[in-house]
């Protein structure tokens, strides 16, 4: 190839100049897979600028290759990999900027697997996917590559593939070359391109070198639109809305926004959907849905439409586009969302949390909203510049500390800004410079974290020992001492891990890290993450292609057991070559299972025995979830989950192996369990095709699973009428209590309140959700009118249906922001009930679920309109109070309303003692 001929010529005419350059290849082997750890790399060395890294087999062989992470920030030469075999590497975060090349796949039989779901690279020269007979896949769900030229793969390649399934491919002057074996699939991600190269990419999607969504998207290419002087390439499932204007995810500067979208060709009509929550505009509740309109953009944020005070800085706004078409078909569109900028300093660089920032660096930030200027605070306690007051003001957003900074340390700063009326304070942020504790796993923010999670760390430099703090109130961990609760113990060098013991369901943890060495200790930064809401029996990501005679083997089938080389089990699991396993195709992480079923004269089932999870009652768990995709040319078979060998129970479709996408498949436990299955000792679990108590000639067929976990149950909830209601009791004209289907319940009271503070206010112009407490002023009227809540209607006593508010001519609250309430009882219940007068309100309700949040939305009409209301008999002036019910699935702490009527709802009551 004429470049490596380029660089050979330039090696021998300009040593001199890269005299500092070295060849550095993985080694792994140290513990952990992280490529700032030293041990991972040939002679104890983590490559620098100037370095050419070689990722190379068997050293890199999955799951052993590098790993990069959030808090990285790493400047080499060049990355490649050149020997045969399947070396693999994967990047959830951090930054790598590299000088020259990515050369991935880059000699005969060389197959490179890349895995990227965040992070940033930057690229001088080509990135190349495939060379000399080798194979470069590089998967993307997320994270930026930034490069000079993008080749997939070179002429002498034996393939390239690019899955851009997230994230951004941006490419230089010297663009985009593929071959007949190359290959670009984008799905959530985008390609920017400079300049008008349209032509040229239309030709690749002609020849189908590029598709969208794997062939089931269009591509949508433009130049000039979404960025100014690029040609842009990204998808749309074929139906919806496209193209949105604000893009998705982008800072909006401005108080108002005239957002646009691209129609399907088949749109004759968009529904228009906008707030600042995501699940009410997901699901379309609230007052989220704008209307139907033939135009293709929409205005918020001005006086007579939506938000007319203005949008709110620091706000994230949410929109969704439904494409109806002429016989009334809606095809529901993507979330997108925009922030409009903070008022306060936001990305920082170095980003908060970074690791290995040089000495000699530069700080920068992006001004708030309106911010003229800046004023800068920064040192090495964390509490001194949290405090800090009276610094100087500066015009510029950035900022260089005087001389080079330690190594090995920890450094806080924070900027406040001045929009010419107030001074906003900005974050305290923290960043380490080379040497420090570092690198932590579970990497800093990682979210879905296992329960059972053992925390390790790269020592200090000159550390000899690490001491380890632990606890869920962040000051508290950033505060502590070894006398303190968070302080769990301290490691000698080389011992760096910690198996904290069983964590908390779905709660975020802090932890820290001090070096001890003979100069004294190194406070460590604050890192956080948060555990799963689910259990984890098998997500696929720990699987290898290792020899099965290599004490490190891990291939998929020596663990899910299947029928390969029997004649009753027609059931496969895993690729017939390397990699076993699915890396392009997953639902989540890197990996998902291949499984191919032969149901000619046979069944097919595939088992995998229990080491952990095996109590499956654990954390109130009651639902197992996996997720699949199959394919439209496979024959449909019955599809089925098999716990301890006996108990089976099949998916409802007959035909779910033909499903074409990611399916989430949701199986109630207690349907194992009235099979006899006890769900405190499940040893084994299976997927499996047919019926092996009645084997029939049947079909074949490919699929993928993915992601097979625990869930608590998923609350469903329905609204009843009261027509069950009787005896009910009143005092001092407020029902107190009554008999509902044989069981008395009471109205619920101070004693049976959780708190005082049950009742909501709803910021007109902010949005934001305050505790109402009892004795607080009304909140202002958000429209015309006054209100007048009577004496002991808010806080400990807001159950009290003997609650009024004046209304306005259209029969809305004259502060219908607090017909938004929350009302939380001292035990769980399945059971509510609301009154009110009249039976005047329509609205939603939710279950507070036992963790704190809230389920689904559930609507009810107002009884005029043919609501749930059932009269109760009960009047108090010239208006009846009326009741419905609502009930949920399973015991939930409480139930939030929202409402809007000429009176307010009252809650509510629990099965009496």
């Amino acid at each position: 190839m004429c470049k490596r001929i380029v660089c050979l010529v330039l090696l021998v005419l300009m040593t001199s100049s890269i005299s500092n350059a070295a060849d550095v290849h993985w080694r792994g082997g140290s513990g952990n897979n992280l490529w700032t750890t030293p041990g991972n790399w040939e002679f104890n060395k983590v490559p620098a600028i100037g370095d050419n890294v070689f990722v190379n087999m068997p050293e890199a062989r999955a799951p052993n290759g590098p790993l990069i992470q959030d808090g990285m920030e790493l400047k080499i030469n060049g990355l490649s990999c050149e020997v045969a075999g399947e070396p693999t590497m994967t990047m959830t975060g951090g930054t790598l900027e590299i000088t020259d090349y990515i050369w991935w796949g880059d000699d005969n039989n060389s197959h490179g697997i890349f895995n990227m779901s965040g992070g940033t690279i930057t690229v001088g020269n080509e990135f190349e996917l495939g060379w000399g007979g080798g194979t470069g896949t590089w998967t993307m769900t997320g994270g930026e590559v930034t490069c000079g030229e993008l080749i997939i793969p070179t002429g002498s390649g034996a393939a390239g593939e690019l899955f851009l399934h997230g994230g951004t491919v941006n490419v230089g002057s010297q663009g985009l070359d593929m071959t007949e074996v190359g290959m670009i699939d984008v799905g959530d991600g985008t390609l920017v391109l400079d300049g008008d190269v349209t032509a040229t990419v239309q030709g690749y999607i002609d020849s189908g070198l590029i598709t969208a969504y794997g062939g089931g998207g269009r591509v949508i290419l433009d130049f000039d639109r979404t960025n100014p002087g690029k040609t842009t390439l990204a998808a749309a499932w074929t139906g919806v809305a496209y193209n949105p204007n604000p893009k998705d995810g982008a800072y909006h500067p401005d108080t108002w926004a005239n957002i646009s979208w691209s129609a399907d060709e088949a749109a004759v009509s968009h529904d228009v959907y906008f707030g600042d929550d995501f699940e009410d505009v997901d699901n379309g509740t609230g007052d989220t849905f704008r209307g139907n309109q033939g135009e293709t953009f929409y205005v918020v944020g001005f006086p007579g439409f939506p938000y007319p005070e203005g949008l709110v800085p620091g706000t994230t706004y949410y929109w969704r586009i439904d494409e109806v078409e002429a016989d009334g078909t809606v095809h529901k569109g993507d979330v997108w969302s925009f922030v409009v900028p903070p008022k306060i300093a936001y990305e920082p660089d170095p980003a908060d949390g970074a690791e290995f920032v040089d000495p000699n660096a530069e700080l920068s930030w992006t001004p708030g909203y309106g911010a003229k200027l800046h004023t800068v605070y920064f040192g090495t306690d964390y509490d001194e510049v949290s405090n800090a007051t009276g610094g100087a003001p500066q015009g510029t957003a950035t900022y260089s500390p005087s001389g080079p900074l330690d190594r090995e340390k920890v450094y806080y700063w924070r900027v406040d800004e001045f929009d010419a009326m107030s001074t906003h304070t900005g974050k305290v942020w923290a960043f380490s410079t080379p040497g420090a504790v570092g690198s932590p796993d579970p990497a800093n923010g990682a979210a879905g974290v296992q329960m059972t999670a053992t925390l390790s760390w790269t020592p200090g430099e000159t550390a000899t020992s690490s001491e380890v703090y632990l606890g869920t109130d962040k000051d508290a961990v950033r505060n502590a001492t070894s006398a303190s609760p968070e302080y769990k113990g301290s490691r000698a060098a080389g011992s760096e891990s910690l198996d904290p013991g069983k964590l908390d369901w779905h709660s975020t943890y802090y932890w820290r890290v001090d070096g001890i060495g003979a100069a004294g200790s190194v406070k460590g930064n604050v890192w956080s993450f948060e555990t799963a809401d689910f259990i984890t029996v098998d997500d696929f990501e720990s699987y290898n292609d290792l020899a099965e005679d290599d004490p490190d083997s891990n291939r998929i089938y020596l663990t899910w057991i299947d029928g390969f080389e029997t004649t009753t089990n027609g059931a496969v699991v895993g690729y017939a070559e390397l990699p076993l396993t699915e890396h392009g195709n997953v639902h989540g992480g890197l990996t998902s299972m291949p499984y191919s079923y032969d149901n000619n004269g046979k069944y097919s089932e595939a088992n995998m025995r229990l080491l952990y999870p095996r109590d499956w009652t654990q954390e109130g768990v009651g639902v197992l979830s996996l997720w699949f995709n199959g394919n439209a040319s496979n024959d449909p078979e019955a599809m089925y989950v098999v716990l301890n060998g006996t108990a089976v129970v099949y998916h409802d479709d007959p035909a779910a192996t033909q499903a074409a996408t990611w399916t989430r498949w949701t199986i109630d436990l207690e349907q194992f369990a009235s099979q006899g299955v006890d769900l405190t000792n499940v040893d084994s679990i299976g997927i499996g095709f047919g019926d092996k108590n009645n084997v029939q000639a049947g079909g074949s067929g490919k699929m993928l699973f993915d992601d097979i976990a625990l869930y608590r149950p998923a609350v469903t909830a329905v609204v009843g009428t009261l027509a069950g209601l009787a005896d009910v009791t009143v005092a001092d004209d407020a029902i107190v209590s009554f008999r509902y289907e044989g069981t008395e319940y009471v109205v619920a009271d101070g004693d049976l309140m959780l708190g005082t503070t049950t009742r909501w206010y709803i910021d007109p112009v902010t949005g934001a959700e305050t505790l109402w407490a009892d004795g607080d002023p009304a909140p202002a009227a958000t429209v015309s009118g006054t209100s007048n809540p009577k004496s002991g209607d808010v806080g400990s006593n807001a159950d009290n249906f003997f609650f009024s508010i004046p209304g306005d001519a259209d029969n809305i609250s004259s502060i219908d922001g607090i017909d938004f309430q929350q009302t939380v009882f001292p035990s769980l219940s399945d059971t509510f009930f609301v009154f009110e007068r009249g039976g005047n309100d329509a609205g939603t309700f939710q279950a507070i679920l036992a963790d704190g949040s809230v389920g689904e939305p559930v609507e009810f009409a107002k009884a005029a309109d043919g609501g749930p209301y059932a009269s109760t008999g009960v009047a108090n002036g010239n208006q009846t109070a009326f009741g419905v019910v609502f009930k949920t699935s399973v015991p939930v702490m409480g139930v939030r309303i929202t409402a809007s009527g000429h009176d307010t709802l009252s809650i509510s009551a629990v099965a009496a003692p």
